[in-house]
């Protein structure tokens, strides 16, 4: 039976609790430094508060410490992971080869997605490094991800979020052009600006500016039992710099997808923590920050476009088209569902983008807004920022508890409550000195409902036995006395048994199978340790990182989406050919970006023109 890892992301200690709280199996967190989001660090004495919450669970924390590093920086690097074994973390997450080499103590090591993970030989290589578990790269289909899974490695692939246009590691754009490197944790976010595209003679593509280097974001809900078939072990929600509203709300959602596919087969999976999660809200990824969805490459491309050129801003939840204005009235063609106070954007016909406020609701089709100018008839109108929503998930809006079984008993002047909880967790019994005395009138329901009040720990009864003791009496101070002391045992032995795995890496390479033994900027070399183990496995041509030394006509991005196909003149899918003079150009306010379409490996690569 396999376990499936509900994956979510937290920026800080609130989050990721709320996150467990909110079904999650597992928690990923930036280090106090070196993590691929600079601005959502979390000190070692928080994350060790996470630890302990989520291990009650069986919940796992995984720490992302997934940029490169320089010489300078290695001693620093070694002393956090050294606090973080300490504080209990179960996994680091990881892009520097240099940690492979450094004495560090035995945490089981993760391949960041900043690793470009897309081919069988580059996971075939973490494996024989010691590698536990890689992160898929976003662009592999179901196909390609199962051709992988023949490899024995655990594989945590992303079903939800913000995507970037380049392939994770292999963009350098924001650093050729802010100085702020992606690949350290900086990314300027130049994919989410307007560009104008224009062809060789400076004619003007797709009108004005637009944001063409802008993905919608990924959406996989219907996709987690292919995607589970096709060897994924751990789905992975993007968002370490996303609000908790948001956190709650998506881990809430895949949460119950992933319990819906674990029901229909029961046999074959099965949750890799435990707790049975309640909430106060109706899930729904539309109600909170996205910028319209996309499975993202996984299946048929050609019923699902991928960029989101219009605007980087939320769109949110699709209200309806516009009917009609009246002064500041608007009248929608369905029943909007909208408040006082929502935020609204628009999208006309023509594709121009605006936003505005609901200031007050007439009914179910009209409601008056502040900026009534900027409607047009037939414009596309969404809610992206939903008040009633965001009061919801300010408030505690779920509880998560672990399913235990107790029994209570009366021997040797003692009366003892055992607590049975799921596999993994020991039992165990508390007792307290009391010699009980037969009942006037026997009440065992009474002493089930006292014993079963759990409802400030974070168990539930769903088995309560007093058989044993049903004809005495047992005043309920001795029982409350009983069940707290029994319980806070159960808690304290279950952290006390959490089995943090410590397993020594296991290297089983000695030099790399790969035809070419030459490693360009795209390797990402930017310290002498990482440099001394390529050249240990057989590299002899290593350049430095771009970060080091920039390089002249260098790719600034590698990318699997194509500005070519969205335009629909793809060659390989026989789509008409482009009525412009190659090559495309994105301009913006700093220079150009030259495009090249390596349509042989169905790819676009940008070069600073």
């Amino acid at each position: 039976m396999r376990e499936l890892e509900l994956l979510a992301p937290a920026k800080d200690k609130e989050t990721a609790i709320a996150a467990i709280d909110h079904g999650a199996d597992a928690v990923y967190i930036g280090a106090p430094m070196f993590g691929a989001r600079a601005v959502a660090a979390v000190s070692v004495e928080d994350i060790a508060g996470v630890c302990r919450y989520a291990h009650l669970y069986r919940a796992k924390v995984y720490v992302a410490l997934n940029t490169i590093l320089y010489d300078h920086e290695l001693a620093t690097a070694v002393r956090i992971i050294q606090e973080l074994n300490d504080a209990g973390v179960d996994a680091l997450i990881i892009q520097d080869r240099a940690l492979l080499d450094l004495d560090l103590p035995p945490i089981p090591l993760h391949a960041s997605t900043q690793c470009d993970n897309r081919l069988p030989e580059q996971v075939a290589e973490w494996i024989a490094l010691g590698i536990r578990r890689v992160v898929l790269a976003r662009e592999l289909t179901l196909e390609e991800i199962a051709e992988i899974a023949k490899l024995p490695v655990e594989l945590e692939a992303f079903v939800h979020g913000a995507l970037c246009v380049s392939y994770s590691g292999l963009c350098y754009l924001s650093q050729a052009l802010m100085g702020r490197s992606a690949n350290r944790g900086e990314c300027a976010q130049l994919c989410r600006i307007p560009y104008t595209l224009t062809d060789a003679n400076g004619q003007t593509i797709g009108g004005a500016e637009k944001h063409w280097l802008s993905l919608k974001d990924m959406n996989r809900l219907n996709l987690l039992s292919e995607m589970a078939e096709a060897g994924v072990t751990s789905f992975k929600i993007e968002g370490r710099l996303k609000p908790i509203s948001y956190v709650k709300n998506v881990t809430a959602s895949y949460h119950q997808a992933l319990c819906s596919l674990i029901q229909t087969e029961p046999e074959q999976y099965r949750r890799s923590s435990f707790g049975q999660v309640s909430y106060s809200f109706t899930p729904d990824v539309e109600r909170s920050f996205n910028r319209g969805f996309t499975s993202y490459l996984m299946k048929d491309r050609s019923q699902d476009p991928i960029a989101s050129p219009l605007t980087p801003k939320s769109r949110g939840r699709y209200v309806g088209r516009l009917v009609a204005v009246q002064g500041s009235t608007i009248r929608l063609d369905r029943s909007h569902q909208l408040s006082n106070g929502d935020g609204l954007l628009l999208i006309s016909r023509t594709g121009k983008v605006e936003g505005t406020q609901v200031i007050g609701i007439l009914d179910d089709l009209r409601c008056r807004v502040d900026h009534p100018e900027y409607f047009s008839s037939g414009s596309e109108i969404y809610c992206n920022r939903d008040l009633k929503f965001e009061k919801l998930l300010s408030k505690p809006s779920a509880s998560r508890r672990i399913p235990v079984r107790l029994k209570l008993t009366s021997c040797d002047g003692k009366i003892a409550l055992s607590i049975e909880g799921p596999e993994s967790y020991n039992p165990v019994t508390a007792s307290i000195a009391f010699v009980p005395e037969k009942a006037e009138r026997p009440n065992p329901e009474r002493l089930v409902s006292e014993l079963g009040k759990l409802g400030q720990t974070p168990l539930i009864a769903t088995e309560v036995n007093v058989t044993e003791v049903a004809d005495l009496f047992i005043p309920v101070s001795i029982l409350s006395a009983l069940r707290r002391e029994a319980t806070d045992l159960f808690c304290k032995k279950a952290l006390e048994d959490y089995p943090l795995d410590r397993s020594p890496r296991q290297e089983k390479i000695k030099q790399v199978s790969r035809q070419s033994k030459e490693l360009t900027y795209m390797g990402n070399v930017a310290n002498s340790v990482a440099r001394r183990h390529y050249e240990n496995l057989g590299y002899r041509y290593i350049q430095p990182a771009f970060e080091l030394e920039p390089k002249k006509n260098a790719a600034l991005m590698t990318c699997k989406y194509c500005i070519k196909r969205e335009l629909g003149h793809c060659p390989r899918l026989g789509q008409k050919p482009l009525p412009y003079i190659e090559p495309l150009y994105l301009k913006h306010s700093k220079g150009a970006l030259q495009l090249f379409f390596d349509c042989k490996n169905c790819r676009m690569l940008l070069y600073q023109a």
